[in-house]
């Protein structure tokens, strides 16, 4: 829950309003590998010209900058060492991530993608896992940017034959974590906002068993309230069969 509980703090101090959108997608190959991409869009604000600059101000002093105009592409290998608190399967994964930043005040651009490369879709596991750990040891350099704004839903990825499926491994709702002052805050800021996610396959969808998803070719999607997932209202098990 511990990332649950970073996921608002940071998005109450950053975003100050539900003028943003997130989408999480997951690319499967069909030897089963692939990469896992998660976009913060955060343009909204900086078209506002109130909440521009409170974002600008909050992003250059994180930054070192004056000015809101970024155009970068972070690889972490070339960054930072990994944490020594990380396996040496943790380093791998660590050292494989890329966050690209366009966070532009005059174009009205505010975008972070955070991707994640893997051999097999249980890096993805890996991957999240590592972040809370990190977060929880408070030694998550470079992450905690890329932290920002990821889902307060733990769940786990899991490839069997042509079968993509996805099980919550969070118990009780993020909700029953925050207390009244936080949770009513999150209500107020959050009404509007959602979270989308996006399944590429290889093949073309035969079926699903996930909740409210739509289905175009070999691709599959869902968009959730942000508020319903906080309080436990989506179900994110399910499967994907595809040819």
């Amino acid at each position: 829950m511990k990332k649950s509980l970073l996921f608002l703090t940071v998005a109450m101090s950053l975003f100050l309003t539900s003028c943003f959108d997130i989408v999480e997608e997951v690319y499967l190959n069909r030897n089963g590998s692939g990469k896992y991409l998660y976009t913060i869009d955060m343009s909204a604000l900086l078209s506002d010209p109130m909440m521009g600059q409170i974002m600008a101000q909050s992003m250059s002093e994180q930054m070192g900058s004056d000015e809101l105009e970024i155009d970068s592409l972070i690889r972490f290998a070339d960054m930072e060492e990994p944490p020594a608190s990380l396996s040496a399967e943790e380093k791998a994964i660590f050292n494989r991530i890329e966050m690209n930043i366009l966070m532009s005040q005059s174009g009205g651009k505010g975008i972070i993608t955070i991707t994640v490369p893997f051999d097999k879709i249980g890096q993805i596991n890996q991957f999240n896992e590592m972040l809370s750990k990190l977060q929880s040891e408070g030694d998550s350099g470079g992450l905690g940017m890329a932290g920002m704004g990821m889902s307060p839903v733990t769940s786990e990825f899991s490839v069997n034959g042509k079968t993509l499926g996805r099980s919550t491994t969070s118990t009780g709702k993020p909700s029953d974590q925050m207390d009244e002052e936080t949770l009513s805050m999150a209500r107020m800021m959050f009404t509007e906002a959602k979270l989308k996610t996006i399944y590429h396959l290889p093949g073309k969808v035969r079926s699903t068993t996930l909740k409210d998803a739509s289905t175009e070719g070999s691709t599959v999607s869902t968009t959730y309230n942000l508020m319903d997932i906080l309080d436990g209202k989506v179900d994110y098990n399910g499967q994907i069969k595809f040819r």
